[in-house]
């Protein structure tokens, strides 16, 4: 079953494969997110500047797509060490709790 394309994955577990195009463009978009992100916080900490209207919005934005991204990542297959495709959502919760929820969650 490692063979899976990312629609059949989808359809028998419903979780999303990590390497298919989409989840590949949603964290190219996270990692914008997250420069946009380090850049505005450090700028509006270091300046003690509060956003309004539009840039509000922007960080709006940023951080539904944070939340977003922690829905995601619950709901994406993972590849172990061996390289085995892992789609057990039991392991699926796992893995993401023992590794970067605990950052996701924080940021």
């Amino acid at each position: 079953e490692e063979d899976m394309t990312p629609l059949e994955l989808f359809r028998l577990t419903g979780l999303f494969h990590p390497e298919a195009t989409a989840k590949m463009i949603w964290d190219v978009l996270l990692a914008f997110v997250i420069v946009y992100s380090v850049i505005t916080v450090t700028y509006q900490i270091g300046f003690g500047v509060v956003f309004s209207g539009s840039l509000e919005a922007l960080n709006l934005f940023v951080d539904v797509a944070f939340g977003i991204d922690i829905v995601v990542s619950f709901n994406t297959a993972f590849v172990s060490g061996d390289g085995d495709l892992i789609f057990d959502r039991k392991a699926v919760v796992a893995n993401y709790l023992g590794g970067w929820f605990p950052i996701d969650f924080i940021s």
